[in-house]
């Protein structure tokens, strides 16, 4: 999780805000925008030979960012959200410490808590270890 944290903040110019483990914005003011939290929603453990797992990790990127007024909303939150996958298109294995990790889903609010839009990415991450 630290490895998708370091790809958001500082990846991303201009991302001021990024945590872990929370549900939505609460507390994020103007001053943490635009921002993200990165939660970690369940792990699958599979046994693949007698001394080695393949596991999956379904991690849900909450991230928000704020509208001025006459800016567009949506056009922010699209662009931020397509940072993110960029950057992890740009880099699936994540530094070297995961076999793969991919964008499954996306979900918006559609701007309707103007003037901040929020937005949901589901990530699986994939790797390997040691029983």
């Amino acid at each position: 999780m630290a490895n998708l944290a370091a790809l958001i903040k500082p990846g991303i110019t201009g991302v001021v805000f990024v945590d872990y483990q929370r549900d939505y914005d609460t507390g994020s003011g103007p001053e943490k925008t635009p921002g993200a939290f990165i939660n970690d929603l369940y792990e699958e453990k599979n046994r693949l030979l007698k001394d080695l797992a393949k596991n999956t990790l379904q991690v849900g990127i909450v991230c928000w960012v704020r509208a001025e007024e006459g800016e567009s909303l949506w056009t922010k939150l699209n662009a931020f959200v397509l940072a993110i996958q960029g950057k992890i298109v740009a880099d699936p294995n994540l530094s070297s410490q995961a076999y793969y990790a991919k964008v499954t889903r996306i979900a918006t609010d559609d701007g309707s808590r103007h003037p901040v839009g929020l937005a949901v990415i589901a990530v699986e991450i994939s790797y390997f270890s040691a029983i």
